[in-house]
């Protein structure tokens, strides 16, 4: 039998030959074994069933029959990202929290889970949602109390996962702009009621007092208000000072700023050029028919 057509196929891809069968070398030299690093560990796959935990180091495998899949069992951190929670009683903040665990059961951790990290990315946001809506007000502000109360609700979540909780906490706790307005709401009327009685026993009438002290009801600026005030007054006093020459009373000066205050002044004096100019009329016509 003729084999030189195979020499010739051969001589014709020799390089791609030797770069296949140095690949398919290096991938049985790896499969014969596995190094584990320090600060993890391994689980060995004979034949697809969980066997035995490796330690740091080198091991010796069976290529294809046997893999082992290395996960670290040092204290690590997850993060949750920012999310929104509503408590029981309707208030509705911002959260951020961490978690600090170790892997204390590898084989839990790979065997009775798919991906370990995600589902506890999922399992923290749980935890998060539960602790918070049975949380009071004065406990949703945040402190030790809560984060222990988040560590044993995440211990006993991720606990069939072979994962040991070492810490867990709220990172930020921050109200939304309409639950800070309902939890200040009481300080805000207190002071809002102490500013009313000063300002009521200084002599200001009630409308003014609501006025200065401001509520959602009446938007009105109090400063706008008060430069309104410090208008009408250095009105008055140029007013007063035009007036006295004349040698007025006080009390038909009195009369002549309400009145100006009012615009009866300006009506009254429009009236009277209204009426010189209708007699001014008259008298021009009577002098013609003269």
């Amino acid at each position: 039998m003729d084999f030189a057509w195979l020499q010739e196929l051969f001589e014709e891809h020799r390089r791609d030959l030797m770069m296949a069968l140095f690949a398919l070398g290096g991938t049985i030299v790896r499969a014969m074994g596995i190094t584990v690093q320090s600060g993890q560990r391994a689980l060995r796959f004979p034949g697809g069933r969980a066997g035995a935990v490796l330690d740091p180091g080198f091991h010796w495998l069976i290529p294809f029959l046997q893999v082992a899949k290395p996960l670290p069992t040092r204290s690590r951190t997850l993060d949750l990202p920012a999310q929104r929670v509503t408590t029981l009683a309707g208030f509705v903040f911002t959260v951020d929290a961490n978690l600090v665990y170790r892997i204390s059961d590898l084989r839990r951790a790979l065997v009775e889970i798919d991906d370990l990290e995600k589902g506890m990315g999922q399992m923290l946001g749980l935890g998060v949602q539960e602790v918070l809506r049975s949380a009071s007000q004065r406990e949703a502000r945040g402190g030790p109390a809560l984060d222990r109360l988040l560590t044993e609700n995440l211990s006993r979540r991720l606990e069939a996962w072979g994962v040991s909780v070492e810490q867990a906490g709220f990172t930020t706790i921050t109200p939304t702009r309409e639950t800070m307005r309902l939890t200040q709401l009481g300080h805000a009327t207190a002071e809002r009621g102490r500013a009313l009685a000063q300002f009521t026993r200084s002599g200001e009438t009630l409308g003014t007092a609501f006025t200065l002290v401001g509520t959602r009801t009446k938007a009105r600026s109090r400063t706008r208000h008060l430069r309104s005030l410090e208008e009408r007054s250095r009105r008055h006093r140029r007013h007063r000072s035009l007036l006295r020459p004349r040698g007025l009373t006080p009390q038909q000066t009195r009369e002549l700023l309400r009145d100006l205050e009012s615009g009866e002044l300006h009506a009254r004096q429009g009236r009277l050029a209204r009426r010189d100019k209708r007699t001014t009329a008259l008298r021009k016509r009577a002098g013609s028919a003269n």
